[in-house]
Parts: structure tokens; sequence; C-alpha cells
């Protein structure tokens, strides 16, 4: 088997993919995969003489658009193709009346023919363009350029395909009746395919009086998923053999969250991000956000340079503004009149630099970068300490806001008897992770005693994990835990069919955290065998903490479709369903049905509960599910209480028994923000909202510049009764007094939206990266009221 060929970082385009060859390019493009392949598949169904379908790509700069342009002419250079791809230059600056287009065409034909090395052709055009240019009628010369790229494709047997960058150029550069002769040549038999690409939309493909009205087949390149953002950076890491980053990717989920939402999900920026990644995450986002924002700063600073000063005194405005900013705002900011704005503000549009909203509470449109990275990196370059420490505390809170609280996780755990090997794995995994010494001592206790009860009927389950725990007790791991991953290795070598083989060494890399590796052995292992429940429970498992909920609900179900008997796989069905999909009637009937099976902990009835009290309403049942969890007695009973004590009191109107169960509750260290938030909301009730603002700043003062994660359903809640009481405007003066509406903006903003009588419309005069997540808390606060 030959050595796979690795790509070097210096490999990885990032502005200008088109100096890099064939290979390396269809190697690194994953990003647009399935638009590839439905273009591809478009054209190839052109026949020679067919009137061809033209197609147009709208995209942000960084979307992908010009990578996508150069993917496709290196799948119509392959020799099988029918097709001829001429990729024009990214800007064409000599085009300013169609001869140069038909010229520039004949450029392009050139260059592709000499790749292929057919030097007679080429001399031939060149010859040609050469007696071209003697014509001095602009008309004639235009018609001859064409009839010659005809005339030459007919002799390669080849049908051109124009692949053309900012389209929109073409169109500002040419006139409209020169727009109507091209649009005639293009819709004739045999004409070339063009595919171009724009940062903006055209008018005069949209505009019902303009010469290429409908003439084109207009597609948008959306952001990146956060799924689609992993997958890039896992494939970028696997070209470049960086295998360190593979696990560093699973580890700082939370962080890429965070980075992908300030970003805009620019594939551009996840090329940067994956360099830095790299060179290893720091240990404050903010000093990985300063890392991207250098990264990109000499193309940002270039092109920002390229605007006339006046159009840079506008997008200088709308940047620090941050939020959409309305026309009013931009007279006072600018100091220029309408009739000066309004002519800079369409060119800006034009151009791909700003974006029209509604404006909010205010006459007319308002206006955002449209490239949200430009703006982050506008702030922190120009803007005060104070718009720099908004920006801050917002990666901060973003940051907690998609993490996991894995100590909280691991308390959970501790107490759970595992039925199989599957949870045996699982409490290891989390032993590897957590901070907490304590937890990780408890943790390991409790593998050590469900492997000895598991190798009572099942011997390799001693042999698998039972030397690893002992090794783990002694703080002697690495060269020990070498040797165990030589032996599997070892025996996958010797027997690579072998699905168990593989099973295990998932379960080992599972155990070290080392999540893609354990992905890539059970996917194997799937492979070789597919009817195995623990694989592909696994693999659920894996994409349920990975936020994929489609791909988890796939895995998951083939489980289920082996064993129906597993109670802990329908309570990873339900996680799915509640966290990642939201079918909550259907996270519901996976919980029952795990209960019916027999599995019965006090996590899973505290879940139950939290989801008819949340999500479902049923507040009957989730009062049963709580003190099912509470007679169980593990260590979920503080996290329990609570819970059952915004039930009494905010929901069941049930104050004494609210109150009698509150008093039974110390401030346990791991809760403390939540004590405080039920005494708060206790003076609340009484009207006494002096103490309940002691007890809140309490509270606040707990959390410092974030919201936990264990402890963020409690704030949620607070918020919604919080408006339910009438008080939202003193919980919001609260915040802003003690610089909480900066620290934690979307929580603010959110409660905010709620009061205000267009909540969407408030939501939408802020800037998109406190939006999306602010959207999400209304949503969630507004779940979490009557």
């Amino acid at each position: 088997m030959d050595k796979e060929k690795y790509i070097t970082l210096s490999q990885l385009g990032v502005y200008n993919p088109q100096r890099l060859d064939d290979d390396t390019v269809e190697r690194l493009f994953v990003v647009r995969q399935k638009f590839f392949e439905f273009l591809i598949k478009k054209i190839n169904k052109e026949t020679p003489n067919s009137i061809p379908q033209h197609y147009l790509v709208i995209g942000q700069r960084g979307m992908g658009k010009s990578t996508l342009l150069k993917r496709i002419e290196v799948e119509f250079r392959k020799e099988a193709s029918k097709f001829i791809p001429l990729l024009f230059p990214e800007e064409q600056y000599n085009l300013n009346k169609l001869s140069e287009f038909w010229l520039n065409s004949l450029d392009a034909m050139a260059d592709a023919l000499e790749v292929e090395q057919k030097t007679e052709e080429v001399k031939l055009i060149d010859s040609k363009i050469k007696e071209l240019q003697t014509i001095s009628d602009e008309d004639d010369l235009a018609r001859s350029a064409y009839q010659f790229l005809i005339k030459m494709s007919q002799q390669l047997k080849l049908r051109p395909v124009l692949l053309i960058d900012n389209m929109n150029f073409v169109f500002d550069r040419l006139d409209k009746s020169e727009q109507h002769t091209l649009r005639s040549w293009l819709m004739e038999n045999k004409a070339p395919i063009v595919v171009g690409a724009s940062a903006v939309e055209i008018e005069e493909t949209f505009n019902y009086e303009a010469p290429f009205y409908d003439a084109f087949q207009v597609s948008h390149l959306k952001k990146l998923t956060f799924q689609e953002l992993i997958e890039v950076l896992n494939n970028l890491a696997r070209l470049t053999n960086a295998k360190e980053v593979l696990d560093n990717i699973h580890d700082e989920i939370a962080r890429l969250k965070t980075i992908h939402q300030l970003t805009g999900g620019n594939p551009r920026t996840a090329v940067m991000l994956f360099k830095i990644i790299v060179k290893g995450f720091s240990k404050e986002i903010n000093d990985d956000l300063e890392a991207l924002l250098d990264e990109i700063t000499p193309l940002y600073k270039a092109r920002f340079e390229e605007l006339s000063t006046q159009l840079q005194i506008i997008v200088d405005a709308v940047a620090l503004n941050w939020d959409p900013i309305n026309l009013e705002q931009l007279r006072n900011e600018t100091k220029l009149s309408n009739g000066q704005l309004s002519p800079q503000l369409k060119r800006l549009v034009e151009l791909g630099w700003l974006e029209k909203l509604d404006a909010y509470k205010a006459k007319g449109n308002a206006y955002q970068i449209s490239e949200r990275f430009f703006n982050i990196w506008f702030l922190m370059r120009r803007s005060s300490r104070r718009q720099k420490k908004e920006l801050y505390c917002l990666s901060k809170f973003l940051e907690t806001f998609y993490g996991d609280d894995i100590n909280d996780v691991a308390k959970k755990s501790i107490s759970l008897k595992s039925k199989n090997v599957n949870q045996i794995t699982y409490k290891l995994a989390l032993a590897e992770v957590t901070t907490d010494e304590e937890l990780k001592r408890k943790l390991y206790d409790s593998c050590d005693i469900d492997i000895r009860e598991q190798a009572k009927t099942n011997p390799i389950v001693f042999e698998d994990f039972g030397k690893y725990i002992t090794q783990i007790s002694n703080k002697n791991k690495g060269n020990k835990i070498s040797r165990i991953e030589e032996e599997y290795l070892e025996k996958i070598k010797n027997d690579a069919e072998n699905y168990f083989n593989w099973f295990r060494l998932g379960y080992f890399y599972h155990e070290k955290g080392e999540i893609e590796k354990a992905k890539i052995a059970f996917i194997k292992s799937s492979e070789l065998d597919n009817n195995i429940d623990a694989t592909w429970n696994n693999l659920g498992i894996i994409y349920t903490n990975e936020g994929n909920g489609e791909k988890a609900k796939e895995c998951l179900e083939k489980a289920i479709n082996i064993n129906r008997n597993n109670g802990m796989t329908y309570i990873n069905i339900g996680i799915n369903y509640l966290y990642n999909l939201y079918e909550y009637a259907k996270a519901e009937k996976a919980f029952l049905k795990a209960i019916d099976l027999g599995t019965r902990t006090s996590s899973l009835f505290n879940v139950l509960g939290n989801l008819y009290q949340d999500y479902l309403r049923e507040y009957s049942k989730s009062e049963k599910a709580y003190k099912i969890a509470l007679q169980i007695n593990d260590t979920e009973i503080y996290s329990v209480k609570y819970n059952l004590v915004f039930l009494y009191r905010d929901k069941m109107n049930k104050q004494k028994e609210a109150e009698e169960l509150f008093s039974t509750l110390i401030i346990n260290k791991d809760l403390k923000d939540s004590y405080w938030l039920n005494k708060s909301l206790f003076e609340l009730y009484k009207k006494n909202q002096g103490t309940a603002s002691e007890f809140l700043l309490k509270a606040l003062n707990i959390i410092n510049n974030k919201l936990p994660t264990n402890t963020q359903d409690d704030w949620f809640r607070f918020a919604g009764v919080t408006l339910k009481q009438g008080f939202g405007k003193w919980l919001l003066e609260i915040l802003k007094e003690n610089d909480f509406d900066i620290i934690l903006a979307p929580y603010y903003v959110a409660i905010k939206a709620i009061l205000e009588k267009d909540t969407e419309g408030y939501l939408n005069s802020k800037a998109l990266e406190i939006r999306e997540p602010a959207k999400k808390i209304v949503e969630i606060i507004q779940n979490s009221n009557i």
C-alpha cells in the first residue's frame, strides 16, 4: 500500500486557491461537496448542441466561491470530460466592453490548453488574438472573437464552461446594449455554459426589465453549520497528518462553537482557525480570537484601504456601531447628508460590504457589515476599550452558553451501576477528563466495582479494563497505556477483519478521550459486523455529545432495532431528542421506555421531571418524577430539590411546599448561585425588592462573568418568573448597574426583547453575534414560563 501523501500547512490556500495543484484542490475540497456534485451533474447533462443552462452562485467573501470554481475546473480537466473549463482571473481589470470579455475567454482557453501541453492550439489562439485586435469596429471584434471561441471548441470537441468569479464586475463594465447582445449569444445552441460567482445579488439577473432577467439558475452559499466546521477541521487534520488536532477538536467543542458564532461560519476563516489549532489552543478563548484576527489582518486591511475615503468613513461608522445602524444614526456619525449617503450606501451594498435590514423604531433601512468577522476585526483594531470589553465578555458568555460542565456530568454518573461495558467505558471517559481529583477517584472506584461485577459472567471485561483501572489508580498511565494500545493494534494487524478487535480499540480510545480515533474504530467495527448494538450505541453517544442530532438518531435507532431491551439506549435516544432535535414528545416516550425496561436512576427521573416542567408543562407528572428521583436519593439530591422548588413555587402555586422544601437545603458549593436566586425569588413574591436585589447580587457575584452550565436552567427560569411577576425592568436595571448588560449581553438582550412589543424587531436591531444566542435564550425563557 502506498504511503499516504500529506499536505503541508503552506499548501492550505486561504486567499488564492488558483496556486494549488489539481490533486491538492480535490483533496482539500470538502465544504461544498454536495453543491459541487449537483452542479457537475447538471452540466454533464448538457448535449453538444443544447441551449445551455447558466448558473450564478451568490455568497459573501470567504464563503468558498473561488474554491468552488477551481474545483469545477479540476473536474472538467479530467480525461473523460467533454468540457473545457475556462477559469477567469478573479478581477478582470481590463474589461470595459464586450469584445474584451470574449478576448479574455480566448486567453483563458489558451491557458487551459497550455496546462494540457497542447502547444499548437495555444499558438493558434495567440496568433488569432493578435489578428482580432486589428479590427477597429467594436461590434465586429466582439462577434469575431466569440465565433472563433466556438470554432476552437468544435475543433477540440470540448464545450467551454466559463468559470467567472466576481460576475457582478462583468455586468458593471458592460452597458445595456452589450448585455443584451451577450445574453442572445449565450442562449444559442452550442453556446458556452457560464458558471458565475458573486459576493452580492446582481440586479441584472432579477430585475424584470434587465437584459439577464431569469437567465441564471441562482444558488446561495450559506455559512457553514457547526457540524460542517467540525468536518472541515477533522478533514484538514487528516490531510496534514496533524493527529493531535483530532483530539483537541473534541476537547474544545464549546470554544469552537463560540468561535463559529463570532466568525459567521466562514470557510476561509475555518482554514485560518485550523492553522491556529495546530499550534495548540490557548488558555483563554480571547487569545485564540486575537490570533485568528492577526492571521486575517493583511486581507482585511488591504481590502478596507481599497475603498474611497467617503466609503471608508461610512464602513467605519457601521462597524463601530456593531448593532445595525439606521440612516439618522449614520448621518450623525458621518456628518454626511442624505444625498451623500444614499448613493454610497447603495454602492457598499452592491460591493458586498453592507446588508440592509428593516430599521427598528425608525424610518427606512438599517445597515450592518455583511462579513461578520470583518466587523469583529474592525472592533478589535479600532474600537474603544469598552467595546473591546463587550466583545471579550461576549466570547466568554458564548463559550459557557455552548459548553458542557463535565464535572456536573461526572457527579451524576458516580452512583449509576454499569450494566455493560459500554457504561463502564463512559465512566472511564468521564474520569479521564474531569478536573476534580475527588470526582476522578470516585469514578475509578465505581468503575472498579462495576468491572468486577461484570467479570463474573464475562471474564474478558476484567482482562480489558481491570488492568487499566489499576494503572490509572497508580498514576502510571503513560507507558502502560501505550503498551495496551500496541497490544490492541497488534491484534488488529493479525486479524483486521474481526469486528471485536476494532470494537475494543474504540473503547480504549474512548477511555483516553481520543474521540475521533474512537469514532473511526467504532465505524470500522460496524462495517465488519453491523449487528452489534453496543457499537451503534457508542457511536450514537459520540454524535450526541457533538451535537449532531440526526447522525446520533440514525446510530441509536440501529442499536435499538438490534436490541430493544437496553434501557440505556433509550435514555441516550431521549437525551438526543431533548437536547439536539427538540422533539419533546419523542424524548418522553424514550425515557418512559427506559423506565419500563427497569432502568431507574435519579438522573433519569430528574431529566424527565425537567422535560415535563420546562417543555411539556405537565406539572403533576413533573412532580411525580422529581419525587421518585428523591426516593432513589443519590448525588442528584440537591439539583432535584431545586427543580422541585421552582415547580412548586412558580408553576403549581404551592408556596408553602416550596418554602418547606427550600428550608431543607444548605448552600451546596456547586449550586451556590441557585440558592441565592431562589432566595431572591421568594422575596419578590413578597414584594421585597430591596432584599431580593441583595440576594440577586450575591448570585451574580458567584458566577462572575458567565452562566455556569450546571445552573443555566435556573437562571433562565429566574428570568421567566421575574418577567411573569412584573419585575422585568427591575432585573434589567440591576444587570445594567453592575455591568452585566455587557458581561451577560445575550441574556440581558433576551430579557429586554421579551419586554418589548416587537420582540423580533428588537432582536434584529442587535449585532448578529448577540442576536442569535439571545433568540435561543428568549425561546428557553418563554418555554420555562407558563
